[in-house]
């Protein structure tokens, strides 16, 4: 990895980044003297109860340190700082396993745990490989050949010798797995790599048949973060030791898939959230610049902010913290382009519709995609500020939330917490074969049936149409073979919005219902991750064989 000392010299001494200054030597300044020991208990919490914290604060924590420890390295070369930083490289190599517990699932891999290869025993790899890389002389001979005997042993031997599950995902595993052991080989271990450069390039290949043909990240925008940033890091470490010859930017699926974040912000730093993703997200500047510079003519810079110190990733993770100062492009940064009023991704079957002042982003799909939710027909409506009718994103990471008996009972994932139908009482239920036929897609109508996401047996029909023109109408239509039918349809809040007979207001947004016998209720929830508060507003009517129900959205300041 190049260091560009002339960048590094700007972010020492320019008053732009004098903030980020302040708060990296503040972080750095926090740390306790003692690293945070990883006990047995800790380790064994997983196992015991499905909790996860006791052991990953600590060990993030510990990444975190890792991260700040270089970077002020970097930024001042002090001798007290290195000394630092070789306690917190030497902490490391001294952890049992570098695999969280919730990643250690079967015999095999509790009784090879200190040689699994997990998203974060990769990653520390391919952190560890490029401190060497950059710290190089400055570092103890003695502390760098044990950092190699791990790497060797945690990953290059255990990777040359064991297959592995993230091998065929078509998901951010295949890429932060395999990116990361791959920069592993071309950091330290080039002699090999012949053995397993087809192998990776075959993982890299499961990656990308992950955003079909549009490009589209299903696992929404925290992963393409994640993921998609992997598999660039990865390219470009290839691309630079092949000399070219081995260049995965020239695939049309990766341009396509580079332009899937200037296509998830709403408005500033909201965005949509299906599947398990938050509602905010900051633009990784290093990713960002380096991708812009690449697909200059398609790439997009979003309106989002951007954060040099990464406070968003609480898994601390080396590679995107420290290309944010080796490839970030202030001045690229700068370009930034009004949004697209339309788009649909075919295969993801994502629709998003701008007017003035409200955003609209729809979804049809399955009920088994990554990270899945059941939430076929499930929209998000954002004002000029943040998501209104929105979508609750991911919840608490534990192991109820990754258990089939227990994820669809979880607000976040199924479809209660979402806006779409109940039906008799039904929720949709989990499944590829749940999945949305696509009627019409326009740029101002959107027309899906989702019958198939609901175990209610007269049903015969359960369509959702979108029409966007001044304002935004949603028209459900039901038909069922016999018999009366209760039916709730119920829309998600961030906020609490005020109800007024029909109408209900919310922020900046309107909402009428058309529907002349719907009964309107709306009730507060919680959420378990970080007792998230939100508002579902019911509108209950019972039917008999058919039934059209339909809502108009526009700005709350239109009369």
């Amino acid at each position: 990895m190049l260091i560009d000392e002339k960048k590094l010299e700007l972010f020492r001494t320019a008053d732009t980044y004098a903030q980020m200054r302040r708060e990296a030597e503040e972080i750095y300044a926090g740390f306790d003297d003692e690293i945070p020991a990883l006990k047995f208990q800790d380790f064994m919490d997983f196992k015991w109860t499905g909790g996860r914290a006791l052991f990953e604060e600590k060990y993030f924590m510990r990444r975190k340190r890792l991260n700040f420890t270089a970077l002020i390295c970097l930024l001042y070369q002090r001798d007290e700082d290195m000394e630092k930083l070789h306690d917190i490289i030497w902490a490391i190599c001294d952890e049992y396993t570098w695999s969280l517990p919730a990643h250690i699932n079967s015999e095999w891999q509790w009784e090879n745990a200190e040689i699994n290869i997990d998203l974060f025993a990769a990653e520390t790899g391919f952190a560890l490989s490029e401190i060497l890389e950059i710290f190089d002389e400055k570092l103890d001979d003695y502390l760098k050949a044990r950092v190699r005997r791990e790497i060797k042993r945690r990953i290059i031997d255990s990777f040359l010798h064991n297959h592995y599950h993230w091998e065929t995902q078509e998901m951010n595993w295949a890429a932060v797995c395999g990116g990361s052991v791959g920069a592993c080989f071309l950091y330290g271990f080039q002699e090999f790599f012949p053995l397993v450069k087809d192998r990776l390039l075959k993982v890299m290949d499961t990656f990308l048949l992950g955003f079909g043909e549009d490009g589209c990240c299903r696992e929404g925008a925290a992963y393409w973060n994640y993921g998609f940033g992997y598999f660039v890091y990865f390219a470009d470490l290839l691309k630079t030791y092949t000399n070219g010859q081995i260049d995965l930017f020239k695939k049309e699926i990766v341009k396509k898939t580079a332009c899937f974040q200037q296509r998830v912000f709403l408005n500033a730093n909201s965005i949509i959230s299906f599947s398990d993703c938050g509602d905010t997200a900051s633009v990784l500047p290093g990713l960002t610049s380096y991708l812009k510079k690449i697909y200059a003519d398609e790439m997009k810079i979003p309106e989002g902010e951007y954060d040099l110190l990464n406070h968003w990733d609480n898994a601390c993770r080396f590679a995107s913290f420290i290309r944010n100062f080796i490839w970030t492009s202030p001045e690229l940064l700068e370009q930034k382009e009004e949004p697209e009023t339309y788009y649909y991704y075919p295969d993801a079957q994502w629709y998003y519709r701008r007017i003035p002042h409200l955003v609209l982003a729809a979804k049809g799909g399955h009920n088994d995609e990554p990270h899945n939710h059941n939430d076929l027909g499930n929209f998000i409506l954002a004002d000029d500020q943040s998501q209104v009718i929105c979508d609750l994103g991911s919840g608490v990471y534990n192991r109820a939330y990754f258990s089939d008996d227990t994820r669809y009972l979880l607000p976040n994932t199924a479809s209660f917490g979402h806006s779409v139908p109940l039906i008799d009482g039904e929720v949709q239920q989990f499944g590829k074969e749940r999945a949305a036929e696509v009627l019409c897609t326009e740029e101002n109508r959107f027309f899906i049936d989702i019958s198939t996401a609901y175990d209610v047996p007269e049903l015969e029909q359960c369509s959702r149409e979108f029409l966007v023109l001044e304002d935004i109408k949603l028209t459900d239509s039901f038909r069922f073979g016999s018999g009366e039918h209760e039916i709730i349809e119920r829309f998600i809040f961030n906020m609490r919005p005020t109800i007024e007979g029909k109408k209900i207001i919310a922020a900046g947004l309107q909402m009428c219902i058309e529907t002349d016998q719907a009964e309107i209720s709306c009730h507060e929830e919680t959420t378990t991750k970080n007792n998230r508060k939100y508002y579902a507003v019911d509108c209950k009517f019972v039917c008999g064989e058919g039934a059209v129900f339909s809502v108009r959205f526009s700005p709350s300041a239109k009369e």
